[in-house]
């Protein structure tokens, strides 16, 4: 059977079809106790007769002839009942002075707020963990260099931006990959690996780049380098 949950609010109790007088079955008085249960987190006070009660999350407070009167039972029935709650496990049940106090056990199972809620904080758990793994994929899985890297339009726009002709490129390219096959690197971003090759190009061959060379000693003068 299909596992899932649908609203049955609390205001159907007013419905035509909920007030007709009639005998409850036991699926509509475990239903009945389940509305009538404290759905609220924060305690309750509940006047009955002269007494004031604490009435905590998940707990009912009536008498067994109010339960008798809802039902359309006998007060020996619905005594009968509980006990049969009591041994499946679905109720705790525990006298107290003109009334008698039901706990309804995992009650936070029966509330589509709880659900809901969980639902919501594994989504985002769920979405920020895919985040992460994609983050983790992306910055921090090395792999050697591809065989099919090819000097693309990205990587000869970054080369061209520092100053580097496109007459020299291809070679330049040629010895960055021949370099790192060699050497058997491994980066989670080749294209960063290029940039880095790119500066260091520049950095230690200053002479072949009159204008880098130009703006690294002006750098160098300014105190910025």
């Amino acid at each position: 059977m299909e596992r899932g949950y649908f609203a049955l609010w609390r205001k159907f109790q007013d419905h035509p079809f909920w007030k007709e007088r009639r005998v409850f079955s036991k699926a509509e008085a475990w239903i009945d106790i389940l509305w009538e249960a404290q759905h609220q987190k924060t305690p309750q006070d509940v006047m009955i007769g002269m007494q004031v009660f604490k009435c905590q999350y998940g707990e009912c407070l009536k008498s067994m002839r109010t339960w008798a009167k809802r039902w359309g039972w006998s007060e020996s029935r619905v005594r009968r009942f509980l006990e049969l709650l009591v041994k499946m496990n679905q109720i705790q049940k525990m006298d107290e002075i003109q009334t008698t106090r039901i706990t309804v056990c995992n009650y936070m199972h029966y509330d589509p707020r709880v659900t809901h809620e969980r639902r919501t904080s594994d989504a985002r758990a769920t979405t920020d963990k895919n985040d992460k793994n994609e983050k983790n994929y992306k910055y921090k899985v090395k792999v050697p260099i591809p065989t099919d890297l090819e000097l693309t339009p990205e990587f000869i726009s970054y080369a061209s931006s520092k100053g580097i002709k496109n007459g020299r490129l291809p070679d330049l390219f040629e010895a960055f990959t021949i370099h790192h096959r060699k050497k058997g690197s491994k980066f989670a971003d080749w294209y960063a690996a290029w940039q880095t090759w790119v500066r260091n190009e520049i950095k230690f061959n200053p002479d072949r780049y009159p204008a880098q060379k130009r703006a690294v000693t002006r750098l160098v003068r300014d105190g910025r380098e």
